[in-house]
């Protein structure tokens, strides 16, 4: 079961951030996260699991956001702040009857 939640949670962080496909960083990344998920699978003890019944799917979802995170460190790392939307705000704009209209 350990393994299916690793498989499923490095699957679903590619999908998440598949725009990042075509850097090198993000592979590696990936390479990185699955051998540290590997390496877990074979040094820790997983016989816990099977007391969670169907709860073990809860596990899911600490580790993609970990992976997601790592992912979102790493972007931010290389090519700095994520850009403001150019638009502002339209809740902040006058309303119609508050308009200053000289014609």
């Amino acid at each position: 079961m350990a393994a299916l939640i690793a498989v499923t949670c490095i699957a679903v962080s590619i999908r998440f951030a598949w725009p990042l496909r075509g850097e090198r960083w993000f592979w590696c990344l990936i390479v990185i996260v699955t051998a540290a998920h590997a390496l877990a699978l074979h040094l820790l003890d997983w016989s816990w699991l099977a007391r969670l019944g169907k709860a073990v799917g809860l596990l899911m979802y600490p580790d993609l956001a970990v992976i997601i995170a790592l992912i979102y460190l790493m972007y931010r790392g290389i090519y700095g702040r994520p850009s403001k939307p150019v638009e502002s705000d339209p809740d902040d704009a006058p309303r119609y009857g508050q308009r200053n209209l000289e014609l």
